[in-house]
Order: structure tokens, then sequence, then C-alpha cells
């Protein structure tokens, strides 16, 4: 077989879309878990401004978060809480009910361990004494 490597840097979201389609059909290929879809979760204003949003992976009864975000002028309105909370639904119908995401130090491990996550693993190493989390929630 002959093959070159490419680095992109900045990658296309195409790029992006192509590979992590081609890891999760080989997850449902090689699990008896066959379902699988992404999921996004958006706090609207009566206006219709995006005020924060969720975009997580939802494999069984599990859901990944792979990006949370909140407005500046939303946060300490317990915006995320209702995001989290939202998923929680969408899992609600599921024997195996687990949620799991990654944030660095400073970014919002307080706002995880609030709403009942636990640190499963803590990775240092990064520039400027920053650790990155990763956390899991079952319920």
């Amino acid at each position: 077989m002959n093959y070159t490597i490419e680095i992109e840097s900045n990658p296309k979201s195409d790029t992006i879309k192509q590979i992590r389609n081609g890891l999760i059909a080989h997850n449902v290929e090689q699990s008896d878990i066959k379902t699988s879809q992404n999921i996004a979760i958006k706090a609207l204003s009566d206006e219709g401004q995006l005020l924060g949003g969720m975009i997580a992976w939802q494999w069984g009864g599990c859901m990944e978060i792979e990006y949370l975000w909140i407005d500046n002028s939303s946060r300490g309105a317990r915006v995320g809480t209702q995001l989290i909370k939202q998923l929680e639904t969408l899992l609600s119908g599921h024997s195996h009910k687990t949620i799991t995401t990654n944030t660095f130090s400073f970014q919002a491990p307080e706002f995880y361990l609030k709403n009942g996550f636990l640190i499963t693993d803590e990775v240092s190493g990064y520039p400027d004494n920053v650790k990155k989390f990763y956390l899991k929630k079952t319920f």
C-alpha cells in the first residue's frame, strides 16, 4: 500500500467530518451498540440570539459532551445547568445513563462538579500549570 501523510493546519470542516464519521462508523461496527447520533442543545434569547449551547455525541445510553459554551452575558444565569438537564432528559429512557466530557482548569471544572460530575482523570504538563480534567456523571 502506498500513501502520503499530509498536515492540514486549521483543517476544513469537511476533513474533520470525514475523520469523525469514519471513527464513529468503526465504533458502531465493532460493538453491539448500533445507534449513534450528534446532538445540539441551544439556549436562545426571546429574540433568537444564541446565549449558549452544547454539542454532544450519543452512543447507546452514553453521551459525550464535546463542546459546551455559554456567552459571557449569560454566565451565572444557570444556562449551562439547564443544558445539562436537557441532556439528562434525552438519556432518561436508557438503562445506562452516563455523560462524559473534559475541561481545562481555566474553563469549568467547578461547574461540572457542581452538576454531579466526578473527575476520573487529570492530566498536567500544559503550559502555565494548566490541567485537563476528564469527568463522568452516571445517574
